[in-house]
């Protein structure tokens, strides 16, 4: 990916969106580009679930958020737990003390 298409942090602080937004295959060869004015410029070998794969590896790999995504879905795993042992321990309670008490 070229200078131009990444984003490009200025003394301000603010990002600037990249002139095309271009998603690589896995020997790097480009599978699409979209441009600014919305067209879509498609690769030789472009397949969407390629295409698809990559935009979302891209976005695990690369994105500034990706540790943030990471503790959200532990988070939301943890929970998960939580509920099933809330589920548990109401069993257990309701084997020892009956069930409703």
């Amino acid at each position: 990916m070229s200078e131009d298409q990444s984003y490009i942090g200025t003394t301000t602080g603010i990002f600037e969106p990249p002139s095309t937004l271009q998603i690589n295959g896995s020997h790097s060869e480009m599978l699409v580009a979209i441009k600014p004015d919305g067209t879509i410029k498609y690769g030789p070998d472009y397949t969407p679930d390629e295409a698809a794969r990559a935009f979302w590896e891209a976005l695990g790999t690369r994105s500034p958020y990706r540790e943030k995504l990471a503790m959200t879905e532990d988070i939301r795993l943890l929970w998960e737990e939580i509920f099933k042992l809330k589920g548990e321990i109401k069993l257990l309670k309701d084997a020892i003390f009956g069930d409703g008490k």
